[in-house]
């Protein structure tokens, strides 16, 4: 047996090949980040002002 044997001993491999699980872990590091960052804005509703809508947007003016 060839020490270089397998199904694809002998193809070319790209870069995304090659690494595509890395480029997946950092993608999914990436989004969790996000989403922690953006949690730790969020204010709980407990903590917000009597008379304020629960899903105001920033800036919403209450009539």
């Amino acid at each position: 047996m060839a020490p270089h044997s397998g199904v694809d001993a002998w193809t070319d491999k790209s870069v995304g090949a090659a690494f595509v699980l890395v480029f997946v872990y950092a993608g999914v590091t990436v989004l969790l980040s996000g989403t922690a960052a953006l949690m730790l804005r969020a204010t709980p509703t407990a903590e917000l002002p009597r008379g304020e809508p629960r899903f105001a947007t920033t800036g919403s003016v209450v009539r």
